[in-house]
């Protein structure tokens, strides 16, 4: 008996996050601002909570200690805690591994996948499909045909992912805002599988089950989602470089020649994960070495902030502020992305329980064809309003 299987019935939200063209995959505003991964490796450092710098340090068994982190997200500051993975190597020893690059980027490939195959499912415990139980049906063939046709050469084997998707699904992580009105544990992956049986050397015929967690679940079926292009995004070399394009994809709606994008280099340190060097102006270099070679942005320029130190009494730099103009196949980007936005909160059930999508904001169709679309449109519109309407506290139908 197999631990999983689709639902037979499926949220309308699971139609609206399939309107997806093939160059896009579907980003989640909050979830990709957590800097979940940590670059470097054992090499890695961070900025903690108390503004200090601290090292990955592993100790002789290999186990290693949590990374603990602090950033700030639409005005509001967050601890983040990241337990690494414990996971076993070839030798039999057992070795903490934290999300990296590799994980970034499989994880990226896992999203873009579950956008055509991703189901809301019943396990063998549950009655029902869950919000938390949006699972990806794949193998981890397709997953590396997918890393190869997007990134060509630079691919990963197959034991390779494969540790890769026990590290994403061992990795612990803590949450807390400063206001203590979060407060969650949860892993990027809540689990995964093998479906079946019949596992061979080459994955073409094993597969495997991948359910994501309760976040990403909850964002699906709040319709809370965004365009970001992931063929150009998989073609960047740069952890830092794909990290600014889902950064500004998200952030930065209202994209327009002449708007800038503005962002502080001890946010871009802290947000993005990137392991800090012990000079400011090395962390400056590295970052305008990478908005220079960034297609998006059409220039930028950098307003250093000083402050006076109290042992030389000299002014040295505290922090600097990018200033971003991005091009204007970016604010194309955004606009399309904005109209799919539209789409997506405005749809309503029609009578089969598929998502009618308002006809004033799609293109093409005969006439006949787009007053048909309306027709249905506002029919389905009232029939939403008539059952908002009963439930609505003292609502009492009329005789």
């Amino acid at each position: 008996m197999a631990p999983v299987e689709v639902s037979r019935t499926q949220p309308l939200q699971l139609d609206l996050f399939r309107l997806t063209d093939v160059p896009y995959t579907n980003a989640f505003d909050f979830y990709e601002m957590i800097p979940r991964f940590v670059v470097g490796g054992d090499k890695s450092r961070y900025y903690t909570p108390e503004g200090r710098i601290a090292e990955v340090r592993r100790n002789p068994d290999g186990t290693a200690l949590p990374v603990e982190r602090f950033y700030e997200h639409q005005g509001k500051g967050y601890s983040l805690d990241i337990k690494p993975a414990l996971i076993k190597q070839k030798e039999g020893n057992y070795k903490a591994i934290f999300p990296g690059v590799r994980e970034e980027i499989i994880e990226t490939v896992v999203f873009k996948l579950a956008v055509e195959k991703g189901y809301f499912a019943t396990y063998a415990s549950d009655d029902d499909a869950k919000p938390e139980n949006f699972t990806l049906f794949t193998s981890i063939y397709e997953i590396q045909r997918e890393l190869e046709r997007q990134r060509g050469a630079v691919s990963y084997s197959k034991p390779e992912i494969k540790e890769a998707l026990e590290v994403l699904q061992e990795a612990t992580y803590h949450l807390r805002s400063k206001d203590a009105d979060t407060d969650l544990k949860f892993q990027l992956i809540s689990d995964f599988g093998h479906f079946n049986k019949e596992y061979d050397d080459n994955g073409k015929s094993a597969t495997i089950y991948i359910r994501f967690n309760a976040l990403i679940s909850s964002a699906i079926l709040k319709r809370s989602w965004r365009l970001l292009n992931y063929e150009s995004m998989m073609k960047e070399d740069s952890f830092l470089a794909r990290w600014f394009r889902r950064r500004l994809s998200l952030m930065f709606i209202q994209a327009q020649l002449g708007k800038t994008y503005n962002i502080k280099l001890s946010t871009i340190i802290n947000s993005s994960g990137i392991s800090p060097y012990d000079q400011l102006r090395d962390n400056l270099a590295f970052v305008r070495k990478t908005l220079k070679e960034l297609d998006i942005v059409e220039r930028f320029h950098v307003e250093k902030e000083f402050e006076v130190n109290p042992e030389t009494k000299r002014q040295v730099m505290k922090d600097a502020l990018f200033v971003i103009y991005p091009t204007l196949a970016f604010a194309n980007e955004q606009i399309r992305a904005n109209h799919h936005a539209k789409k997506l909160a405005t749809a309503l059930p029609g009578e089969d329980g598929k998502p009618l999508i308002d006809p004033s904001l799609e293109f093409g169709g005969s006439p006949r064809e787009r007053e048909e679309a309306r027709r249905k449109y506002l029919k389905a519109q009232a029939q939403t309003e008539q059952e908002r309407g009963k439930a609505k506290p003292g609502h009492e139908p009329r005789k």
